[in-house]
């Protein structure tokens, strides 16, 4: 297949050392045109569309959204009660973002092709400088992030936790963390955090932001071609 991206994945490959060396590793103004990954028209149309999944986030813990029964296809989110949130400048994500259109699913197509893993991508953001995001966490896949529209602050640690332990809302002291990068990340930079390693979003301003994780595997790999009629 041909990808489309403009995006020049060696230089990437070239700044990772995946057998001995696993780190964080920032690149500034690596993706061209990060609009195409999201904007607000993105997030109005997911909006509009019945069958996206929302998690939003107060306090810095997901709420539950209310959902309306139909007839077809089971119960929906009140979408209503999401564009209240999302208007009083909190936290929203939309999950299984890398299925939104062409653009979003040759991004992830390509990642799956370089390396064996699965992945989704999902939307971060916010319309004012929300302080709601996550605390301090750490996720089980590797991470990609890259900003689409505004600026956010971000700190990846040094530490990391075990594989032994569950992937529950464990919250760290944040004494015992130390950082290993603190940057603004702007729209086109990306952040690649490996498994298991603490890190915190410290949104200021109106921003986007997507989220790919990278599962190990690739049994799971639901199909991401565009096809035309």
């Amino acid at each position: 297949m041909n990808y489309d991206t403009d995006i020049n994945w060696s230089l990437f490959r070239n700044q990772i050392d995946l057998f001995y060396n696993d780190k964080p590793i920032l690149l500034k103004n690596f993706i061209p045109n990060p609009e195409k990954l999201a904007s607000w028209v993105d997030v109005e149309i997911s909006l509009n569309n019945p069958h996206t999944h929302w998690e939003l986030i107060e306090n810095h813990f997901k709420i539950n959204i209310p959902t309306n029964p139909t007839r077809w296809g089971g119960p929906r989110q009140d979408k209503r009660f999401i564009q209240n949130h999302i208007i009083q400048g909190k936290t929203f994500v939309i999950q299984q973002y890398s299925l939104q259109n062409n653009y979003t699913k040759l991004f992830c197509q390509k990642l799956e092709d370089l390396f064996p893993i699965v992945t989704d991508m999902h939307l971060y953001g916010s319309k004012s400088g929300s302080t709601s995001s996550f605390s301090p966490h750490f996720d089980f896949p590797a991470n990609i992030i890259i900003p689409t529209y505004g600026e956010c602050e971000f700190k990846v640690f040094s530490n990391s936790i075990s594989i032994l332990l569950e992937q529950t809302n464990h919250s760290p002291d944040i004494t015992k963390l130390t950082p290993i990068i603190e940057t603004t990340l702007s729209p086109g930079d990306m952040l690649y955090i490996p498994s298991r390693f603490y890190h915190v979003a410290q949104p200021n301003e109106p921003r986007l932001s997507v989220s790919i994780p990278c599962y190990p595997g690739i049994t799971e790999r639901w199909d991401k071609n565009y096809y035309k009629l």
